[in-house]
């Protein structure tokens, strides 16, 4: 969820007066696994930095920090300098402004403010947290607030993709739909876990999402971890037959290798079917996004090909630039092919009538 945008300064309150005012339940403090249960109904607030926040949280989460980046820092130094009563001090001093901030934000993120349910989370668990759960209890909220903190869901997170999974895994050449297929199992009840919409890239040169940036690994983790877990253990899950590294991010070894080893089915489609398909998906991004991709893939292209690919692109000639790269692509993919049997091969129709015989043939690829 997108950070709350920085508060105008504010009247001043004794924050160690208003959080100390009622103390707080210390049964509300629950692990990892009930926190996420209650986080499904309610807003989790992250009381960390921006900057803690940015490089991996909770997903769903808002970023309501108790200090910014710089207040961090200088938190941090007088602690190590002059020790952990000045830091404290001078970390209430910082935050005390704030108050009514926090308040208001707890009403907005809430259906009716005060009475609501509202979950909470800093790092290790330690003072950030237990601070803004005393204010947001003693403000009549009824407050869940995450044991160990981020910490302790990253290391539940990491574990989790150690954990059995059934994969089934759905192959193709580029611009056959695979998406588009997987899409439409998910619609038709079959669980699906989109690495490409996770990791917010398409899997190639050409793969990130307009104006979408792309999350840190250890964010995509997270994303990634959150959809497995909704997942059920009595099911398969269907996932695309990617690379490891999707863009900048990289699928956690020990799932890639599972995913490696999983049935495949190989989707088919016609070379002119697969061209509309690319033209559709590439052919609205920027040219200078388009000659941006093209460079990446410049010494694998060779560079005749490379040019010639330029000069398509400047005279906006995109379906035949389409044609050429699918050469390019055609070929990289026909060696990850040989590294894998697939348990069969299905044509496709549309996203819908191939999404049904997959799930028909759901049963028959789990078999041992």
């Amino acid at each position: 969820m997108t950070p709350l945008m920085p508060h105008p300064p504010v009247a001043s309150l004794d924050f160690t007066e208003t959080c100390s005012a009622q103390e707080f339940p210390e049964e509300r403090t629950v692990g990892v696994p009930l926190f996420l249960q209650q986080a499904e109904a309610m807003p989790v607030l992250d009381v960390r930095s921006p900057a803690e926040f940015t490089q991996g949280h909770v997903p769903g989460a808002i970023s309501l920090p108790l200090l910014d980046n710089d207040q961090r820092a200088e938190i941090g130094t007088l602690y190590k300098q002059q020790g952990r009563e000045t830091a404290f001090a001078r970390g209430l001093e910082l935050i005390a402004p704030k108050i009514p901030y926090f308040l208001e934000v707890a009403q907005q993120v809430t259906a009716h403010g005060a009475g609501q349910d509202i979950a909470v989370y800093c790092w290790r668990g330690g003072e950030r947290s237990l601070g803004m759960a005393r204010l947001l209890h003693g403000a009549g909220y009824g407050v869940w607030r995450l044991g160990g903190g981020y910490k302790a869901f990253r290391n539940y997170v990491l574990d989790l993709f150690q954990q059995p999974v059934r994969l089934l895994v759905l192959g193709g050449q580029t611009g056959v739909g695979k998406t588009d297929v997987l899409h439409a199992m998910a619609a038709q009840g079959a669980q699906v876990v989109d690495l490409e919409h996770l990791a917010r890239h398409r899997g190639s040169a050409f793969g990130s999402l307009p104006h979408e940036g792309q999350p840190t690994c250890e964010h995509f983790e997270n994303r990634l971890a959150m959809a497995l877990r909704c997942c059920s253990g009595a099911r398969p899950v269907w996932v695309e037959d990617e690379s490891e590294k999707l863009g900048r991010v990289r699928i956690p070894q020990a799932l890639f290798q599972v995913k490696e080893a999983a049935p495949a089915v190989l989707l088919e489609a016609g070379t002119a079917e697969r061209l509309v398909r690319i033209v559709e998906e590439y052919g609205t991004l920027p040219p200078a996004s388009l000659a941006k991709a093209l460079e990446k893939i410049q010494k694998r292209l060779g560079s005749q090909q490379y040019r010639a690919a330029l000069a398509l692109l400047e005279a906006g000639e995109i379906a035949s630039l389409a044609g050429l790269l699918l050469v390019y692509y055609d070929k990289g993919y026909a060696r990850q092919m040989r590294k894998r049997a697939y348990a069969m091969t299905i044509t496709g129709t549309t996203p819908q009538e191939t999404a049904q015989r997959l799930l028909a043939l759901e049963a028959q690829l789990v078999q041992p």
